[in-house]
């Protein structure tokens, strides 16, 4: 018998790429003791309901992974940054995780996320071009302060 495949284009939100990450879920979960994952997901909004910020990952196996924190540039450097990594630390931690990890550029926010106890567990020099990819983890021991002071 046999089967002619072909590979296509796609987008990262359609359902083919669901189909992709639920089928790697799923190996992971049949293949580890860790069989659940949950969404991480809280966002800065102004008065007008608009949002200016947000922090995304997923728990899974006792540890945050964050994916993404984003605040806009009229909102930055007022501590909200601190407050979107709080929300989602202290989930995490409500949740059993004991570990955060995530991933930061040189241009981006390795010294913030140091000021937050972050520790870089490892890098790669030249990616993108030019820059480094330093990732990033931080044990998780109690709630953080998500204060602005």
């Amino acid at each position: 018998m046999s089967t002619q495949l072909s590979i296509t284009t796609g987008d990262d939100d359609s359902p083919e790429a669901d189909l992709v990450r639920n089928g790697l879920y799923a190996f992971n979960f049949t293949n580890t003791p860790y069989s659940h994952s949950d969404s991480v997901a809280f966002f800065l909004k102004d008065d007008d309901g608009q949002v200016v910020g947000g922090i995304l990952g997923y728990e899974w196996g006792g540890w945050l992974h964050i994916t993404h924190l984003w605040v806009s540039e009229a909102y930055r450097k007022q501590g909200f940054g601190k407050l979107l990594l709080a929300a989602a630390e202290n989930h995490a931690i409500h949740n059993g995780c004991h570990q955060s990890l995530l991933e930061t550029f040189s241009f981006q926010a390795r010294p913030f996320y140091e000021r937050f106890g972050y520790i870089v567990a490892g890098q790669i020099d030249g990616y993108p071009d030019g820059y480094t990819s330093y990732f990033m983890k931080k044990s998780l021991t109690s709630p953080s302060q998500g204060s602005m002071a």
